[in-house]
């Protein structure tokens, strides 16, 4: 069939189309026009005698929407169907043939090899070009109510949801007025939301929010903080089960967290504003000068979930779903692995999003991040200003040490710089400048630009990690 370049005034959306493309991926195939207007003359859209549609539908609405006058096209004409396979063999007709062609052009008769996305190839790159990587925790945590969730808890009284009534003011002084008015105090502000209860309910005590659990910790847990002293969920996951934690804050936070926490869960930095990569070093001495072999950190706005086999189909199949998870048993669990090995140097936990695309339990000699388990004795130190995950991984391995991450033990977290607080303003103004220097430091590595993010540039994936060959070793 030969392409021809036809005015798009005169091809026809078909009504059968069946296949539909929603808001976000519809943006995103606008995006790809746009960028790469080559990618129609790669794939013409295909149309019948008619000029109706048979295969392009959306690209054809895209074109519209860009306001483009032409596209290639080829014509799949009933000249061409008689010498094909399907009337010649099958006698099926035109019509018939035009309809098979609609259903096929939108079938995926292949399938992603997700272990490879998820490794080799950049989520941001894949997510703008279509694929699907991230899941919805909608679609895929399951919490469940077995008994041994449930150890030391205490017994659940089932309540009728509280009813709620949103009101929106145009500015402060109306706000303020208002509660005046009707004897309204003000519980919780978040952004520009508070909250109350009617009658008015003094908030949860974090203080003495503490259940008992058999499970405690071989390992301090460090939880480094920073501007979010009312919505620290890492520390409040922990304090349903155990109150044996730091949360590492600066000293212009102390006061604000002390305020919530209390003062045995706290441990204070010696100076404001110096980073994650300080406060990361801050706390390895601590532990090194308390003779621990291994500790954890943990970032501040974290829940956790394990993947699990939750059906086994009858064809033998099974099918897994991430389910929420007590902090402690996801830290037993890797303290229990870590402690039979002598040359770990991290261990971290697998984001949610990337569980379904991990054919293997545990992967070796790749970076940790986020939730991390790190062996005390290292040379390696948490260089400031840098990507400073990525560049302590790398030193680990120079030392001929093992970093795993679990697969099948998760945490989920929010998007970049949707939660107050944090260090979401200091990546987002120095972003470059970190970047350029661990590139100095690391240079296997280089900045490519993204588009449509919180920042201009990114640190492009390396393949440095597959040539890691170091291998745990038993005690």
């Amino acid at each position: 069939m030969k392409t021809e370049i036809q005015k798009i005034k005169d091809l026809k959306i078909n009504p059968k189309n069946p296949r539909v493309i929603k808001d976000i991926k519809y943006k995103r195939l606008l995006k790809s026009i746009k960028e790469f207007p080559e990618m129609l003359d790669l794939r013409p859209i295909m149309v019948d005698e008619n000029n109706v549609v048979l295969g392009g539908n959306m690209r054809l609405k895209a074109c519209r929407e860009l306001k483009k006058k032409e596209v290639p096209t080829i014509r799949f004409t009933e000249g061409i169907h008689k010498a094909s396979y399907l009337y010649k063999e099958k006698k099926i007709p035109y019509e018939e043939a035009c309809e098979q062609l609609i259903i096929k052009d939108n079938a995926s008769f292949g399938e992603w090899d997700w272990d490879v996305l998820a490794n080799e190839w950049d989520t941001t790159f894949l997510s703008e070009w279509g694929v699907d990587v991230w899941q919805n925790m909608d679609d895929v945590v399951e919490k469940i109510n077995e008994m041994d969730e449930w150890v030391g808890m205490p017994e659940f009284e089932e309540k009728n949801p509280p009813l709620k009534v949103t009101i929106k003011f145009e500015n402060e002084i109306d706000r303020q007025k208002f509660c005046e008015d009707k004897g309204i105090d003000i519980g919780i502000k978040l952004r520009d939301t508070w909250t109350t209860w009617w009658p008015f309910k003094e908030q949860q005590d974090l203080k003495s929010l503490k259940y008992e659990t058999e499970i405690s910790s071989k390992f301090p847990i460090y939880i480094p903080s920073k501007g979010r002293a009312k919505f620290c969920k890492t520390a409040n996951e922990f304090l349903k089960e155990t109150d044996d934690f730091k949360i590492v804050v600066e000293p212009q936070d102390y006061d604000s967290y002390l305020e919530v926490y209390n003062e045995k869960n706290l441990m204070v930095l010696d100076k404001d504003n110096q980073g994650i990569g300080y406060s990361r070093e801050f706390i390895k001495m601590d532990a090194e000068n308390n003779g621990d072999e291994y500790y954890w950190t943990f970032d501040d706005d974290l829940h956790f979930l394990k993947r699990e086999v939750v059906e086994i189909k009858d064809d033998g199949t099974e099918k897994e779903k991430n389910i929420r998870k007590n902090p402690m048993s996801v830290v037993d669990e890797v303290e229990n692995y870590v402690q039979l090995y002598k040359n770990i140097g991290q261990v971290g936990l697998t984001h949610q999003a990337y569980a379904f695309a991990k054919k293997k339990d545990l992967d070796y000699n790749r970076q940790c991040c986020t939730a991390v388990l790190h062996k005390t004795k290292v040379n390696a130190i948490h260089r400031l200003k840098l990507k400073e995950d990525t560049d302590f991984s790398l030193q680990i391995l120079r030392e001929d040490l093992c970093t795993i991450n679990f697969n099948k033990l998760l945490y989920d977290n929010p998007a970049f710089g949707k939660n107050e607080g944090g260090l979401s303003d200091e990546y987002r103004n120095n972003v470059t400048e970190r970047q350029k220097e661990f590139i100095s430091l690391n240079p296997e590595f280089e900045i490519k630009k993204v588009e449509g993010k919180a920042y201009a540039t990114a640190i492009k994936p390396s393949r440095i990690w597959q040539t890691f060959k170091n291998t745990p070793q038993k005690k």
